[in-house]
């Protein structure tokens, strides 16, 4: 800088800093903004992981409520209190699919019980069959005269069951040609 006084300069006078003391500033400078990025990142990314667990959280307890429904839980819920408006309103539709279900169930677990209690009050022989010649039901009767343990053997073959030729002859027959068959 030039030194003046209302007349020509009368010398320049020169203001310095030892390098090592500026690159040690810099440093600390850098460090500084490198401490407040890792700060920063850390802070977005426990942030992101707190955002994110809550918003999967109510997915996560309707899967859980989807397993305890498959495996045979009948009274299984998904909360209906979690989430975004979509979330609950996903979680309320499952809930009455699970009602639907339930009712559905009980409603075909009647129907089996009064069949069951019909044909085992029969005098008469019954065997119910698939197409695979599957025992699916066998009263009393059928199964003396069968020999089978209608306990023991519901969808396993007839034939596998029964050594009664005749009796499995008869079944295949009738599955055949599609029809009722009575001996």
């Amino acid at each position: 800088l030039p030194a003046t006084r209302n007349a020509p300069p009368i010398g320049y006078v020169r203001a310095a800093l030892p390098l090592d003391r500026i690159q040690h500033r810099l440093g600390e400078t850098r460090r500084m903004i490198l401490l407040g990025a890792a700060i920063a990142f850390a802070f977005a990314l426990l942030l992101g992981l707190v955002l994110a667990r809550r918003s999967t959280e109510p997915l996560r307890a309707m899967t859980e409520a989807a397993r305890e429904m498959a495996a045979g839980a009948k009274r299984s819920r998904a909360p209906e209190t979690r989430g975004s408006i979509e979330m609950r309103e996903l979680a309320a539709a499952f809930n009455s699919m699970g009602d639907q279900l339930e009712e559905r169930m009980e409603a075909i677990d009647g129907e089996r019980n009064k069949l069951t209690a019909i044909l085992s009050g029969m005098s008469e022989g019954v065997l119910a069959v698939d197409a695979r010649e599957r025992i699916l039901h066998v009263n009393g009767p059928a199964a003396e005269l069968l020999r089978i343990n209608p306990d023991l053997d519901p969808g396993r073959p007839i034939w596998e069951c029964s050594r009664i030729a005749e009796a499995c002859a008869l079944v295949s027959r009738a599955i055949q040609e599609n029809r009722f068959l009575r001996r």
